[in-house]
């Protein structure tokens, strides 16, 4: 043990006796009972209070005592993590083992053996002697199960092709005329609108300068790519 807790042990022993708590004795209150376990055993046995009383003891401690023996505290934290722990638990659980092991008796054996029977109690002859007979074990009959039989599965019903086919002859559109002749009156309208923009725009001389210059500059290379391919015709013709 260190000197430290000898010492605070040594104190709370003194104020035991000078509180009038003799150190060998049992006392009145939990507190002066966990006190003089603690002072007889050099500490708290967790299995000899329940948790309350720990507690209790710790809750009652006088306001000298605690300054002058602190540890009082820890001894009684410590005995109550150890019930915490279950090693109150372990010892009774130990405890009822042994007993019942020590007290178990040898079971007696029948099947048609009769002891001896005591000597004032002999039966008379012509009496018959009871017997003890015993009882064979049923054996239960295994059950069967009933199979269950399997679900039955109903196949799709199968569709003709030809259903298919007069299904897809008879779709009919809302509009009479045929798609592609639509397709041409819409490229014809996009045309004509098309016309009638740039009409309008040569007609009111509502041109930008880039798009102007763009046909200047088109026109011109289209010259001249023009004047390049007939000299070329005439140097093929002429062999030159």
């Amino acid at each position: 043990m260190r000197p430290h807790r000898s010492l605070s042990l040594a104190v709370l022993c003194t104020l035991l006796v000078a509180l009038g708590v003799p150190a060998g004795a049992q006392a009145a209150s939990v507190f002066e009972q966990v006190s003089t376990n603690l002072i007889n055993k050099g500490a708290i046995e967790p299995c000899k209070f329940t948790s309350a009383e720990l507690t209790k003891a710790k809750n009652s401690v006088p306001p000298n005592l605690e300054q002058y023996a602190p540890d009082f505290k820890d001894a009684v934290d410590a005995a109550l993590k150890q019930r915490a722990q279950g090693v109150c638990d372990k010892k009774a659980a130990g405890t009822k083992k042994n007993t019942d092991t020590g007290a178990a008796v040898a079971p007696t054996t029948g099947g048609g053996t009769t002891g001896a029977a005591p000597a004032g109690n002999t039966p008379a002859q012509g009496t018959a002697a009871p017997t003890t007979s015993t009882a064979a074990p049923t054996t239960q009959a295994a059950v069967t199960p009933t199979p269950q039989p399997a679900p039955s599965v109903t196949p799709a019903p199968v569709v003709a092709d030809g259903a298919i086919l007069a299904a897809a002859r008879n779709t009919s559109s809302d509009s009479d005329l045929p798609a592609p002749f639509v397709a041409l009156a819409l490229l014809a309208a996009l045309a004509a609108l098309a016309a009638l923009a740039v009409f309008s725009t040569r007609w009111l001389a509502f041109e930008p300068r880039w798009v102007v210059r763009s046909r200047h500059a088109t026109a011109e290379a289209g010259w001249r790519t023009s004047a390049a391919w007939a000299e070329f015709r005439d140097w093929l013709r002429l062999g030159r």
